[in-house]
């Protein structure tokens, strides 16, 4: 990851190649989740952090290995849900402040995502966030 300029999420050829996270609704708040079933919840983001802790997926995975969130706006207004991610897997995780956008290279290849938005709207930048970054609620001034 040392490698990835600042701002730019370590998708592609990284080493280790990150924890991806897809959802298709959510926000700085939020994020809505499938269950088992496939019905859709919305969770807050201390739950969502919480979920990802236990995933044994993310478990399994080298120390090091980063958290990628795709979800609308996840990376908005103080990374919150950012930083309860991080805090709670203790890896380094990656979001959007903005929408994303999918476009693909080839097809039935990989396709480029980046932050997306409509005209007369600012786009989305990448933020992230490093474990250690919560602040304790009882301490903050």
């Amino acid at each position: 990851m040392g490698q990835q300029p600042y701002g730019v999420p370590p998708l592609g050829e990284a080493d280790p190649v990150p924890y991806v996270v897809l959802a298709a609704e959510g926000g700085h708040d939020h994020v809505v989740v499938l269950d088992g079933d496939g019905t859709p919840h919305r969770v807050t983001r201390e739950v969502f952090a919480e979920l990802l802790a236990r995933d044994s997926l993310l478990a399994g995975l080298p120390d090091g290995t980063p958290v990628v969130l795709l979800v609308p706006e996840a990376g908005a207004r103080g990374l919150d849900l950012l930083r309860a991610v991080a805090g709670r897997t203790g890896r380094t995780t990656w979001a959007t402040s903005g929408r994303l956008r999918f476009t693909p290279q080839t097809e039935g290849g990989p396709a480029v995502v980046s932050p997306g938005h409509r005209p007369g709207e600012a786009a989305g930048a990448w933020g992230c966030s490093e474990p250690g970054e919560v602040l304790d609620p009882a301490g903050a001034p």
